[in-house]
C-alpha cells in the first residue's frame, strides 16, 4: 500500500474489496459507532488503519453497565493517552459516561487518590472536548439520583460557536457555567440529577438560543430561568432532593414569605419557572409527590412538593401561556 493511503481522504489501495474500498472519511464515520477502546484496537488491522481512529468525528468513552471492566487507574491512563494522541482533532459528538465508577467519585476522601484523580480528569476531558469544537456533548457521572452529585465542573462560561446539544447527569455546576449566552448554536439543554451551586442563592440559567429544555430531578434549589425566546419544548421533573419546600399547614405558597428557598441573594422574588416556560409550545411539568400529603408517623407535618411549591408562588406573576 502506498504511503499516501494512510492520510485523511486518501483513496483505497487498487484492487481492494469489501470495507477496504471505502474512503477514509467513511471509515472514520463507522469508527464513531464504536466505543473508544474498541476504536483504538482497529489500529492493528492494517497500515491504513493505524491512525484512522485519531480523526474519528465521534468519541465514546463509556464506563458503565460493564462497558469498561478495568480499574479507575487504567481508565484514567487510557483516556489521558487517547486524548493526547488525538490532539485537537474536531469532534461532532463526545459521550463521556462513568456510572461504573460512581462510588469511586461520590464522597471520596482526600486519601482516595484514584477517586480524586478521576474527578479531576473527567473535568479536564469535558473542557478538552469543548475546545475540539464538539457539537453534541454528553457527560454522565452518576446514574440518576442514586448518589449526591460531587463531580464539580470548572465554574466558567462555556464559550462555543459549535455546541448544539449539551446533556449533563450527576454533576455540580456554578453560576458562571449556567450562562450559555456565548453558545449561539445551543438548542438542546438537559440537566439530570445535577446540583447548581450558587452560594445558597437561587441559581439562574441563561440560555437564550435553547429550543428544548429538560430539567430532571434537580438537587438543591430549582433554578430561575431567564428569557428563552426560542423555547418550544420544556420538560421539568422536580425530585425529592429539591430544597424548595413548604412545611406550613394550610399555607398559601403563592404569597408565602417564610418557606425555605424563596428568592435569591439579590432579593429577587421574580418568577422561577412559569414566566419563561409560558413561551413553550409543548410543556410537561411533573412532581413525584402529591400536592399536600400528611406523613403517617408525623401527623402534624405537612409537605408541599417542590414543583407545586414553585408553581403556586409563580402564579402571583399571572403568566400568560401564548402557545
Amino acid at each position: 500500500m502506498p504511503p499516501s493511503a494512510g492520510k485523511r481522504g486518501a483513496p483505497p489501495a487498487a484492487g481492494g474489496d469489501g470495507i477496504d474500498v471505502l474512503p477514509d472519511e467513511v471509515l472514520q464515520h463507522i469508527l464513531g459507532f464504536l466505543e473508544a477502546h474498541e476504536s483504538v484496537r482497529t489500529c492493528v488491522l492494517a497500515r491504513r488503519w493505524r491512525n484512522l481512529w485519531k480523526s474519528a468525528m465521534v468519541l465514546r468513552i463509556l464506563a458503565g453497565e460493564g462497558k469498561f471492566l478495568g480499574s479507575v487507574q487504567k481508565l484514567c491512563n487510557f483516556v489521558d493517552n487517547l486524548l493526547r494522541l488525538r490532539g485537537g482533532s474536531p469532534l461532532d459528538k463526545c459521550e463521556l459516561g462513568f456510572t461504573n465508577f460512581a462510588r469511586d467519585m461520590s464522597g471520596c476522601s482526600d486519601e482516595d487518590e484514584d477517586g480524586n484523580r478521576l474527578m479531576r480528569l473527567v473535568n479536564t476531558w469535558f473542557w478538552h472536548s469543548v475546545s475540539c469544537q464538539v457539537k453534541v456533548l454528553i457527560l454522565s457521572a452518576y446514574p440518576g439520583c442514586q448518589y449526591e452529585p460531587s463531580l464539580v465542573l470548572d465554574n466558567r462560561h462555556v464559550n462555543s460557536q459549535h455546541l448544539t446539544r449539551l446533556q449533563l447527569e450527576g454533576v455540580v455546576m456554578g453560576s458562571r457555567f449556567l450562562n450559555f449566552s456565548n453558545c449561539p448554536a445551543l438548542d438542546y439543554l438537559e440537566f439530570g440529577g445535577c446540583y447548581f451551586d450558587a452560594d445558597d442563592s437561587r441559581p439562574h440559567i441563561c440560555a437564550p438560543s435553547v429550543v428544548s429544555l429538560h430539567l430532571l430531578e434537580i438537587w438543591g434549589m430549582i433554578p430561575m430561568l431567564e428569557s428563552m425566546p426560542s423555547l418550544l419544548n420544556a420538560f421539568v421533573i422536580a425530585g425529592q432532593e429539591s430544597w424548595d419546600t413548604c412545611d406550613l399547614e394550610n399555607c398559601n405558597c403563592e404569597f408565602c414569605e417564610h418557606s425555605y428557598g424563596i428568592g435569591d441573594c439579590n432579593g429577587s422574588n421574580d418568577s422561577v419557572l412559569l414566566k419563561c416556560l409560558s413561551e413553550a409550545k409543548h410543556l410537561a411539568l411533573l412532581s413525584g409527590l402529591e400536592m399536600v400529603c400528611t406523613i403517617s408517623f408525623l401527623p402534624q407535618l405537612y409537605y408541599v412538593s417542590p414543583l407545586v411549591f414553585i408553581f403556586k408562588r409563580d402564579l402571583r406573576w399571572c403568566p400568560i401561556f401564548k402557545a
